[in-house]
């Protein structure tokens, strides 16, 4: 029997709170404070706020300048009144992917998944469970008339857009606190909205004399408050002043007379701001005054200028630097302990010890990249480049569908992410050859984590920057002589990263139901392969068996069989013969190859290759292996092959191990899921078991969504519902699932112009990818 889920009980109270602790020095702020205790605390009895608050759906934007407060205002209201919320849920709001990480963070952190699992992994799992708590907050599956009240956090907006996708827009109750650089476009029309300002110098002065403990003169607070006007009263500025004056042992008299002298050197020697209006404001005069007084650490801040800024890992700081470019970067681990100590005492960085990660503001981001030299800032991206790909858990280009990496990748990705918007603007000279290289190697090897992610656009986004640089490289060889060779990629490894990126296109493309992309992307995958390794022994290299099998599933998804039957024999024939041959090695071509065989009514050679298949994976990883998906691949091809053969019952019990195995190693939230899902509902009907039929058939819509790439899909699970539905002589509701499921055909097969009634299973099943049916 399939085994049920278990319900899980959320965790209560759950507070997934910043990723740095409570600031001791935190002042002022009063009146803002009071606001969103006004907009969000209705009460501070949590048993009373489940109904008074619970009527509404609370919405404040705080919005303001770089460097004004924004996160610590709102980090201060957490920490003061985060046990008015049962759940509190801080979410990095500036990245996509920090978003999802957030999200599935807060998820494991609310119990509602076991970090362990596999749908823990599976991000649009964990983000749909996520917005389903928020509409319906139960503290108990087991008694839900009480609802937990929370508050989610979007900190550090920069595109309101990327909110769309993440807004509760089910919830009739909670809080959700914004903030950003700028007013959203939906303002203070919709939610209220406070725009946060800097400090009075009565109140720069006051912070300054807290944080130094200087200042007690009359003179010495009129200089404070002279130094708070000429700084614009942005608290970070202020810290950062304080750090300076702390770390020199000036007074503040004194510091203002060094500022005075500093500045009448700046007028004489004409020393001229770089034309950009957004970073030319005052909010940069402390960072550049005390990254002036850098002896050690310059070199360090500026690599970490490039990084995510809300969260780098020490430990890719102080990788092995051989690949350092950066004169003065910490070379040995207690060199870089005392650039990190210089930064800190000068307030340039903060650090969150317990993880060992760094964080810092954007600001003090921006000022340290304002006066780099084209050639000194490209330095510094590529030893950030270095860095992160020295920690980054490259694959080589084999049977990739291990999931054991991805907490290292989801790690690291927000720098990839963050890296790749300033190559964007570096154009590929023949100096940079080594530098781009890695580059384009580090995103091809992110666009496969995307894919693997399910994040498809963004796999192709990262293969086009990759193509784009490897094509220019490719212009420069054979290399000049004034180039030294050494280090550098040979020609052959850019083809091998190219060749790599129409592996990637032709996956991403197979799997969005896109077959003529696919076919001309593993096209040239194969061709590629047949020119480097056709023409020899291969060795251990497996990407000419690999090549054969892609271009195999190219031809499938043309409904070309005999030729997709050729191209997996002939990549079985090609892996069995490498150095390194082991029998599981092949259970994808083996699995594909099964199918061609069912598609073609050979049902008992199909068997037989299906079932050596699975044989060969229970020898190497035991029965219902969790080692990857592919097991699960060869379980729901027998429950095809063994309904075909008249044998519903043993179709009926592959079927549910491979629900049972997808859910496991991919997650209830991934399309393949959702395709067994469909499959064992098949059975459900069968057996008169209708209303179990339809949960599996609204899981599968569920995961189908309004995701374009599988419509298909969907509109075979629609025609299914709907037939279940007139089972249940629900006929209204029927007959609108009938009606959406033809829109669906229709756009599909425009040609096809037959009435609902004239279709069948078969029909809709014929519009689903191979692998699927």
């Amino acid at each position: 029997m399939l085994a049920e889920s278990k319900s899980t009980e959320p965790i209560l109270p759950c507070h997934y709170l910043p990723s740095f602790p409570q600031n001791e020095d935190f002042f002022g702020r009063v009146s803002v404070l009071k606001t969103l205790k006004e907009a969000f605390c209705h009460s501070t009895d949590r048993a009373d706020m489940s109904t008074s608050s619970a009527s509404k759906l609370e919405t404040f934007i705080l919005h303001g300048p770089g460097g004004v407060g924004k996160t610590q205002v709102a980090a201060e209201f957490i920490y003061r009144y985060r046990e008015a919320f049962d759940a509190v849920f801080w979410i990095h709001a500036d990245q996509r992917s920090k978003l999802v990480k957030d999200i599935n963070r807060s998820v494991i952190k609310l119990g509602l998944v076991t970090e362990t699992s596999a749908d823990a992994r599976d991000h649009m799992f964990t983000k749909e469970l996520f917005m389903t708590w928020l509409a319906n907050p139960v503290r108990s599956s087991q008694n839900d008339s009480t609802k937990a009240s929370w508050l989610l956090v979007f900190d550090h907006v920069v595109d309101p857009d990327i909110l769309n996708e993440f807004w509760p827009v089910e919830c009739t109750a909670g809080s959700i606190l914004i903030t950003s650089r700028t007013p959203m476009p939906w303002g203070s029309s919709a939610y209220p909205t406070a725009e946060l300002g800097p400090f009075t110098p009565e109140e720069s002065a006051q912070f300054l004399h807290n944080l130094t403990g200087r200042g007690s003169s009359v003179a010495e607070q009129q200089c404070a408050r002279i130094l708070g006007q000429r700084l614009g009263g942005m608290p970070m500025t202020l810290t950062q002043l304080a750090g300076i004056i702390v770390q020199e042992d000036w007074t503040f008299t004194e510091f203002t007379h060094a500022h005075d002298e500093r500045e009448s050197k700046r007028a004489i020697m004409k020393l001229q701001l770089d034309a950009v209006p957004e970073l030319a404001g005052s909010e940069h005069f402390s960072s550049e005054w005390a990254m002036e007084s850098l002896e050690q650490s310059r070199a360090l801040l500026d690599v970490l200028s490039m990084l995510d800024a809300d969260d780098i890992p020490e430990r890719i700081l102080t990788a092995d630097p051989k690949n350092v470019t950066v004169d003065g970067y910490p070379s040995s681990f207690s060199a870089y302990e005392a650039a990190r100590s210089e930064l800190l005492e000068y307030s340039l960085i903060s650090r969150v010890g317990a993880s060992n990660k760094i964080l810092m503001h954007r600001i003090v981001q921006d000022a340290a990249r304002r006066n780099m030299s084209p050639a000194y800032f490209r330095s510094v991206l590529n030893t950030c480049v270095m860095l992160i790909s020295e920690a980054w858990p490259f694959l080589p280009l084999d049977w990739r569908h291990s999931v054991a990496r991805w907490p290292i990748c989801e790690e690291l990705f927000p720098h990839i992410i963050r890296l790749r918007e300033f190559r964007k603007y570096i154009p590929v000279s023949v100096e940079d050859i080594k530098g781009a290289y890695a580059f384009a190697r580090l995103a091809t090897n992110s666009g496969w984590y995307s894919f693997e992610r399910g994040r498809t656009f963004e796999c192709e986004e990262f293969c086009n920057m990759a193509q784009s640089i490897c094509d220019s490289l490719k212009k420069f060889y054979p290399l000049p002589a004034f180039i030294p060779h050494q280090g550098s990629p040979t020609e052959e490894e850019i083809d091998s990263t190219i060749a790599e990126i129409y592996y990637n296109r032709g996956n991403v493309a197979a799997e969005t139901n896109r077959p003529a992309d696919a076919f001309e992307n593993h096209s040239i995958f194969n061709s590629m392969m047949l020119k480097q390794l056709g023409n020899g022994p291969q060795g251990t290299d497996m990407r000419l068996g690999i090549s054969l099998n892609e271009l195999g599933i190219a031809h499938m998804l043309r409904n070309d069989y005999y030729k997709g039957e050729d191209c997996f024999l002939q990549s079985i024939d090609t892996m069995q013969r490498l150095d390194s041959y082991v029998s599981h090695q092949i259970s994808l071509p083996m699995v594909n190859l099964g199918l061609t065989y069912w598609l073609t009514d050979r049902h008992e050679e199909a068997v037989k290759v299906l079932e050596q298949g699975l044989s060969d994976r229970e020898a190497a990883f035991g029965i219902n292996d969790r080692e990857s998906f592919i097991t699960g691949r060869l379980l729901y091809a027998l429950g095809n092959v063994k309904n075909s053969q008249g044998l519903p019952d043993e179709s009926f019990e592959y079927h549910q191990r491979a629900l049972e195995h997808y859910r496991f190693t991919l997650g209830k939230g991934q399309h393949r899921t959702a395709d067994a899902c469909v499959k064992v509902s098949d059975h459900y009907v069968r057996m008169g078991r209708l209303e179990s039929a339809m949960e599996l058939l609204d899981q599968a819509l569920k995961v189908y969504g309004h995701n374009y790439d599988y419509r298909p899909e969907k509109a075979r699970a629609q025609y299914k519902r709907s037939c279940v539905l007139r089972l249940l002589h629900r006929v209204t509701e029927a007959d609108d699932e009938a009606l959406e499921s033809l829109n669906h055909y229709r756009a599909l097969c425009p040609n096809d112009t037959r009435c609902l009634d004239s279709l069948s299973h078969s029909d809709f099943d014929k519009l689903v990818v191979f692998w699927s049916k």
